[in-house]
């Protein structure tokens, strides 16, 4: 039981880091795309 307890635990960090980390990612990019219409602007 403790196997699939602590199974579990790695599953979810894992996956709310993953969540995170494309969260994370996605604002980078939308700053990216921010900076770039800013730079074809002028």
């Amino acid at each position: 039981m403790a196997f699939i307890l602590a199974g579990m635990l790695v599953f979810w960090i894992a996956t709310f880091a993953f969540i995170f980390s494309i969260g994370r990612r996605q604002r980078q990019v939308e700053a990216e795309l921010s900076a770039l219409k800013q730079i074809s602007d002028n």
